[in-house]
């Protein structure tokens, strides 16, 4: 079997190029059907072009199908990162005397980059909350007395101390507090 060393999309065009000149010109039939090519052969050709084209063309169909599911996956996993980060804050002012509830939610560990160990993370988390009707109320006591509003992250200035924030105005834009 030969390597192909151009693109597929190149050699499409050069086939149907050589096809249709070979079906076109009388000359270059008579010289083709010398070495076995005849009318026949060169419509069964053609038509195994023409079903490979259309199979090449599918293939890009569904890349970028492929590619507009990944892409979606993509935003509402970041939707859903940032509704589960605001709800995990949420929690941690909410269960800070709490270490039970902290160890039962994995808030203590780290929240994961890579998808899958994220996803079972997150969802331990809502299952223990699920089942714990006591941390709903505690967590929608928090909500209610405006720390992070909704799971938005809206509000979030109205529970930091006011000289906190002073120190953040005072610092340059770009700067770093351990600098």
């Amino acid at each position: 079997m030969s390597t192909l060393t151009t693109s597929l999309s190149d050699f499409f065009t050069e086939a149907t190029i050589i096809l249709t000149n070979a079906q076109e010109h009388s000359e270059i039939a008579a010289a083709l059907d010398a070495f076995g090519y005849d009318a026949a052969t060169l419509q069964e050709g053609q038509a195994l072009l023409d079903a490979a084209r259309n199979l090449y063309d599918a293939q890009i169909k569904e890349y970028g199908e492929q590619h507009a599911a990944t892409q979606a996956f993509a935003e509402a996993s970041q939707q859903a990162d940032k509704v589960y980060a605001a709800h995990r804050r949420l929690a941690k002012i909410a269960f800070k005397n709490d270490s039970q509830r902290k160890t039962d939610s994995h808030l203590n560990e780290r929240k994961p980059e890579a998808f899958n160990p994220w996803y079972e993370q997150a969802r331990h988390f809502y299952t223990a909350l699920l089942a714990d009707t006591d941390a709903q109320a505690q967590l929608a006591l928090q909500s209610n007395a405006g720390i992070y509003p909704s799971g938005s992250g809206a509000g979030r200035a109205s529970h930091v101390p006011e000289n906190h924030a002073r120190k953040r105005e005072r610092r340059s834009p770009g700067s770093h507090p351990k600098a």
